[in-house]
């Protein structure tokens, strides 16, 4: 063999040798995108959430027979001490489960975090009764007791009720209450419930004035579980704003008996009807 044909030879396996390296390097991209798409899709839980929240208040707080209470002034009748020990309001929202009717859909150790975002809040120097109330809702400063925080953004832990599920199926409600430890009401609110030992100051046992002592920006709901079908980790999350509130509202029952048992109507998941006794706000139509 000539010095020439040798040195040709060389070139191509060199050619031959990169055109194998790229194919097999694009061959794994290529496997290594698909499996993650797939991943990704069965990482997505199959829930459903609420779009609207509900904020519950007063009467609305107790469970009444609405066809066998007798209503006055679009009020049901309540028990006297709700005029000075009227219960904080309590605010809901509620998943369900996509696959419910299905054998073995069930999400299995299932969780919900939720962490409110508020804005805006202004500290003065030496403000220690601020700086106590966020303390109190969860925030934890690395500040010195003078400080001045200003344009910043909070976030804050809610704790809910039932905010764990050993085996999500149906529908979960999730709740939280609106007392002195809510990071969801304003500053004034907070101290009007202290002032009045806790319980929720009567004078504010309106839509109106239930609506004006909630102040956030944001809620984000993350859920996370392990699915029972793909017995991977599957999660989701949910952000509301402030517009998606309902003060006086309550969600209507899913819930419907069949053949095959207790069935749930997915098209009724956001569905709201005014609380028991009335004192809904009106409802802005989209």
């Amino acid at each position: 063999v000539s010095p020439e044909n040798v040195h040709v030879c060389s070139i191509i396996h060199l050619l031959c040798c990169v055109e194998s390296f790229v194919g097999v390097i694009y061959g794994s991209l290529c496997v290594a995108m698909f499996f993650g798409k797939v991943k990704r899709i069965q990482s997505k839980a199959h829930i459903l959430f609420s779009d609207p929240i509900v904020v519950k208040y007063g009467v609305g707080l107790v469970d009444f027979d609405r066809n066998n209470v007798q209503r006055t002034s679009n009020l049901y009748l309540f028990p006297r001490f709700f005029a000075t020990r009227t219960p904080c309001p309590v605010m809901e929202f509620r998943v369900t489960n996509r696959l419910s009717r299905l054998r073995d859909g069930e999400i299995i150790d299932a969780t919900i975090n939720c962490v409110v975002v508020k804005d805006n809040i202004l500290m003065e120097q030496n403000a220690s009764r601020n700086a106590e109330w966020l303390y109190a809702s969860g925030y934890r400063p690395h500040l010195q007791s003078n400080f001045e925080v200003s344009s910043t953004r909070f976030f804050l832990s809610v704790n809910t009720q039932s905010s764990e599920h050993p085996l999500f199926k149906g529908v979960w409600t999730v709740k939280h209450v609106l007392d002195r430890h809510s990071p969801l009401l304003s500053h004034e609110a907070h101290l009007r419930i202290e002032a009045n030992n806790g319980y929720w100051p009567g004078e504010y046992n309106n839509f109106r004035a239930v609506k004006e002592s909630i102040d956030f920006e944001q809620i984000i709901v993350a859920f996370h579980g392990i699915s029972n079908i793909s017995a991977t980790q599957v999660y989701a999350q949910k952000v509301y704003d402030f517009t998606d509130i309902n003060v006086g509202y309550d969600f209507a029952n899913t819930l419907y008996p069949s053949e095959h048992g207790v069935r749930v109507d997915l098209s009724l998941l956001s569905d709201i009807i005014e609380q028991a006794g009335g004192g809904g706000e009106p409802l802005r139509l989209k």
